[in-house]
């Protein structure tokens, strides 16, 4: 019985210093303006262009035995997925292919701390149809015009 006692006394008591001494982190923190700089945006501004650089200069390539080139490509070519805690709580996630379009996700510049100005979405354009992909404007005009192209190839030279 005392063992109990013990075991819930010292439960309350790491519970009420968990409480006491330890602050939410700022994404657990509803009520903040969700657009604030934060000290780490900096650093994840250099990551994401690091990750995310189309460019091929200075990579280095190595011919195989079987005649293949093989590129190294430094971790760079990548697509990052990001997160964050929008005003009712609930997450919300995207997937950026640049530091423009990670900016354009949290509502500011990374690297300088600017706060975007809120800009409400439109629904009257054909954009409002990439919503649910998560893909940029730029992305989504670049796989209609090319599902397009395929059709218009299909419809020049149709199969005999």
């Amino acid at each position: 019985m005392t063992r109990y006692i013990l075991t819930a006394v010292l439960f309350v008591g790491i519970f009420t210093i968990g409480i006491i001494f330890l602050e939410p982190s700022s994404a657990q923190t509803r009520d903040q303006k969700l657009s604030v700089p934060d000290q780490q945006d900096p650093e994840m501004a250099l990551t994401i262009k690091r990750l995310t650089d189309r460019s091929t200069q200075g990579l280095t390539e190595r011919k195989l035995s079987d005649g293949t080139i093989e590129l190294d490509l430094e971790e760079r070519f990548q697509n990052v997925p990001l997160a964050r805690i929008d005003q009712s709580g609930d997450a919300d996630v995207g997937c950026v292919t640049s530091l423009a379009e990670a900016n354009d996700f949290f509502g500011r510049d990374l690297e300088t701390g600017q706060i975007y100005p809120s800009i409400p979405k439109s629904t009257d354009n054909d954009l409002s149809e990439t919503a649910p992909h998560e893909m940029s404007g730029d992305e989504y005009e670049f796989y209609k015009k090319l599902i397009e192209n395929a059709a218009a190839q299909r419809m020049a030279y149709p199969e005999t």
